[in-house]
């Protein structure tokens, strides 16, 4: 009996030397530093048919660091449109800082048959934090549009 109290002791005093891992939350993983994004605009923008508009909105980044930024309008309505005017179907930022707010411009044609409504897109945000992990955001922003007045003669 005396040997197993002494066996059972010297197995409590290395038990107790030994550091438990992951039961504090103290340490962030790399996968916590992550931005914040948001879109800040408080008016619907408008255009009209057969004419080129710019959709222009703030992104606010509320977290930490964001860097390679790719940011990607994608037309989600049934009848959509639109089409990007630019050279790219996407602008890319090479960093956003914490607390900050980019302004980001896409110029946009708009066809020339359009329907008069008001038309959801999608913006998507491809990010990684600066270690390196990949993030995704994305919000849905309204466009409204006007139809083209026919020609009265």
């Amino acid at each position: 009996m005396k040997r197993y109290t002494i066996i059972t002791l010297v197995f409590l005093l290395v038990l107790i030397q030994i550091p438990i891992i992951g039961l504090t939350d103290d340490e962030d993983s790399t996968e916590d530093i992550m931005p914040k994004f948001s879109i800040k605009n408080r008016d619907i923008p408008m255009g009209d048919a057969d004419k080129t508009m710019t959709l222009s909105f703030n992104l606010e980044n509320s977290g930490y660091q964001a860097k390679n930024v790719v940011i990607t309008p994608e037309f989600i309505a049934e009848n959509n449109p639109f089409t990007v005017s630019n050279l790219t179907n996407s602008e890319t930022i090479e960093k956003i800082g914490g607390n900050n707010t980019v302004n980001v411009k896409f110029k946009l044609s708009i066809a020339p048959d359009a329907v008069a409504g008001t038309y959801p897109i999608r913006i998507n945000v491809n990010y990684e934090n600066i270690y390196g992990d990949q993030g995704h955001f994305e919000e849905t922003v309204y466009v409204r549009l006007l139809a083209k007045v026919p020609h009265q003669n």
